[in-house]
């Protein structure tokens, strides 16, 4: 049997609404119960007079709504004239994330377990790429995703190149991926088909820039999506096209060069005119002054000498108030700001580490490398790797590689090196090199994968040279030092080679002990 519940104890429910007997009023306690609306709320939820004006830009449209083509126009317009022709601040940034990210260009690795297969890849993948120019073309790109917010390369035939793969890639800018004939729809972003998946199957090119001087032709020509990389940052879902990625700081580097041309007018107004005269006395009976002094007149003065003034006149000199002594604390904080995008740090967005010691210095860079390794993640998977597999397309028809019993169908292991920072101090990187090895915490291929390297062709070179440096000293009977200074002279036959270099006199160390 359950027991049956009192009623005259109010639920939870009926407490919090006050539904039910606490409607009624029935006992006292009871009746002070009252309806209550559970709310919650965020500062940054109110809309206030003082607010409004924040958000008034805020909406709720999706990526490729946000970003339409006018859109996109305008920023890239924009930021081309700020980055690249009037901020010297931020063409430098750009710059600098350019050189961090390509550098010299990526190296390709091969990994085969078949070693005179990769090394023959590997040959003829450099003499290709050098051809070609692909650092410069990776370099030009890299500055298009900075600036335009997106960069496209077209894979195509040149008969020119000399040598088996006659495959080259076209740079593309952002304007000529378009179809001013067909307007946004659900499968078709912008000059873009996809399919139901999302994957893009067609890219629509104008034949000609909409800039150029030569005319504008609308109607555009279609190319599949395999002959065509591109690569923009996604920050939304749903995105297919990209903005500048310094979008945020565009309006500070406007505001940074206006401010510095305002405060280097009145700096310069100021140097213009070392005095005023002035006089208290008017133009009445009893005042004396020279009256033949006029507005705005001139006065010269020499160097090192003394000015007699016109009677009833003084001279006040000019108070040189610009640059003012926080301007440049308010160019680096902006400075500071206009990097962040790129996740920059001042030392490196003003290329200036004044303010840094050594630890503080490297340690700002953690960020900014660790961005650089994401973006460089990015490059080989949609960039390189594809490059690789048209390259080797090319190359498996020419039948090179028959020779090494690689069927094109096996799966060809591989990886891309770039270019490695130079540390500041590198007695210290090498000791902790040593001190990880030592310690079978990292291998000899890391180490040099992290310099940008391959640690077998390394460590060829080196037997190489060892063996040369043995045969040297037997031709001529020297000896190498191990580390630094210059050989050891000819030795006499009545000299021992490699007997121990002789220890310097102990009086010194004589000395001290007794002191």
């Amino acid at each position: 049997m359950i027991a049956s519940r009192n009623r005259d104890v109010p639920t939870f429910f009926e407490r919090v609404t006050g539904e039910g007997r606490a409607a009624l009023g029935t006992p006292r306690s009871m009746r002070k119960v009252q309806r209550r609306q559970l709310q919650a709320s965020y500062d940054a939820a109110q809309t206030t007079e003082l607010n409004q004006k924040y958000w008034k830009n805020a909406d709720l449209l999706d990526a490729d709504s946000a970003n339409d083509p006018g859109v996109r126009a305008t920023l890239r317009s924009r930021s081309r004239y700020e980055c690249l022709e009037s901020n010297g601040f931020l063409r430098g940034m750009v710059q600098t994330l350019v050189n961090d990210t390509i550098g010299r260009g990526p190296r390709l690795q091969m990994k085969h377990k078949n070693l005179e297969f990769n090394a023959f890849v590997e040959t003829k993948w450099r003499l290709w790429a050098k051809q070609i120019k692909l650092g410069r073309k990776l370099r030009t790109a890299r500055t298009a995703k900075a600036v335009d917010g997106e960069c496209f390369l077209q894979f195509h035939t040149n008969r020119k190149i000399r040598g088996p793969v006659q495959l080259d890639i076209a740079n593309i800018e952002a304007d000529q991926i378009t179809n001013p004939l067909l307007a946004n729809q659900e499968n078709a972003i912008d000059g873009i088909e996809f399919d139901e998946w999302g994957n893009p199957t067609t890219y629509h090119r104008l034949k000609k820039h909409p800039g150029s001087a030569w005319g504008y032709d609308p109607t555009p020509e279609k190319i599949s999506a395999d002959e065509i990389i591109h690569l923009f940052r996604q920050d939304r879902p749903g995105q297919h096209r990209g903005i500048p990625e310094f979008t945020p700081s565009l309006p500070l580097g406007a505001l940074l060069r206006d401010y510095t041309l305002a405060t280097l007018a009145a700096a310069r107004t100021s140097a213009k005119h070392t005095a005023v005269m002035e006089t208290a006395a008017e133009s009445v009976e009893g005042e004396s002054f020279d009256e033949t002094v006029e507005g705005f007149d001139t006065v010269d003065i020499d160097y090192d000498t003394l000015t007699a003034l016109p009677h009833g006149w003084k001279m006040n000199a000019f108070k040189p108030e610009q640059p003012t002594t926080t301007y440049q604390m308010f160019r680096n904080a902006i400075l500071a700001e206009m990097g962040r995008p790129a996740n920059m740090p001042y030392n490196v967005a003003a290329l200036d580490s004044a303010g840094h010691n050594y630890a503080s210095g490297r340690l700002d860079y953690q960020a900014y490398d660790l961005g650089i390794r994401v973006e460089r993640s990015e490059w080989d998977e949609e960039c390189m790797d594809r490059i690789f597999e048209h390259f080797m397309d090319e190359l498996w028809l020419s039948g090179l590689l028959d020779q090494f019993g690689v069927e094109p169908e096996d799966e060809i292991p591989h990886g891309w090196f770039w270019d490695a920072r130079k540390h500041v101090d590198p007695s210290k990187e090498s000791g902790a090199q040593g001190d990880k090895l030592e310690n079978l915490t990292t291998t000899l291929a890391d180490e040099y994968a992290e310099d940008g390297a391959d640690y077998d062709e390394k460590l060829v070179q080196r037997a190489k040279e060892l063996k040369r440096i043995k045969d040297l000293e037997t031709e001529y009977g020297i000896k190498f030092p191990s580390r630094g200074g210059a050989p050891a002279p000819f030795a006499e036959d009545d000299e021992d080679v490699d007997a121990p270099p002789q220890r310097r006199s102990g009086k010194k160390r004589e000395f001290a002990r007794a002191a």
